[in-house]
């Protein structure tokens, strides 16, 4: 889930990494990188990138963990092109990154991680063989998101219906991807001011799919049910 953070707050912030890593070498400005079981692990403090990644077409869940909250991560191709940027105000939790033909055929891809001292961020493509039927149904408090288990879709319509606590003041959001392939069906949102609701997407073609679900300001948090 993507949330704005104050100006004032940014700049702080960025004002810190620079410092950070003006006084770093740049041969320890790298984070730590680590690959077992199929799962990327990167390692770092404050303001640091990886080498490039070689991540293959298909939907990452990406984990994170900072002791201070507050972390940022940026994903950019070989080019220095942003394929995705994402700001947390939680300590821990995941979210998901997908990465399709058009992206893959930009190459390698950096993660540039600020955070508040020391934190730990892991990638791993989901296990299609333990996808698991619908429905699903994703929980969560207020600001944050929630990743569901990979799961087993037809071709056809996918209901989506959500309840929150409260009417929300943001606007709540849904991702879906094909785990395989990457691809995004780019369902839409959950309109703010709207305690409940309820909305179909197409699935183009059978497979196993994965969603996340941002639970928005005001809401006091919730559920999103995904059903066929």
């Amino acid at each position: 889930m993507k949330f704005k953070i104050p100006t004032v707050l940014i700049a702080l912030i960025i004002l810190a990494a620079i410092t950070a890593t003006a006084s770093t070498p740049a041969s320890e400005s790298q984070a730590a990188v680590s690959t077992a079981g199929g799962v990327i692990t990167v390692k770092g403090t404050a303001a640091q990138s990886t080498s490039p990644l070689k991540l293959a077409v298909g939907a990452y869940v990406v984990g994170r963990t900072a002791g201070e909250g507050f972390m940022s991560i940026t994903v950019k191709d070989k080019a220095g092109n942003i394929v995705d940027t994402t700001f947390f105000n939680d300590a821990k939790g995941n979210y998901l990154l997908h990465v399709d033909e058009n992206v893959l055929k930009q190459g390698d891809l950096i993660f540039e991680i600020m955070g508040m001292g020391a934190w730990t961020v892991t990638i791993a493509k989901p296990d299609t063989s333990t996808a698991v039927a619908l429905p699903q149904i994703l929980t969560g408090p207020e600001m944050t998101q929630a990743v569901s288990k990979p799961f087993k879709a037809a071709a056809g319509k996918l209901t989506v219906s959500y309840a929150y606590k409260a009417k929300p003041t943001g606007t709540g959001t849904l991702l879906i991807f094909e785990v395989a392939t990457g691809r995004s069906l780019n369902p839409g949102y959950m309109y703010a001011g709207r305690e409940s609701g309820s909305f179909e997407v197409v699935i183009p073609t059978a497979g196993v799919y994965i969603a996340q679900t941002g639970f928005p300001l005001g809401s006091g948090g919730g559920e999103v049910k995904l059903s066929q």
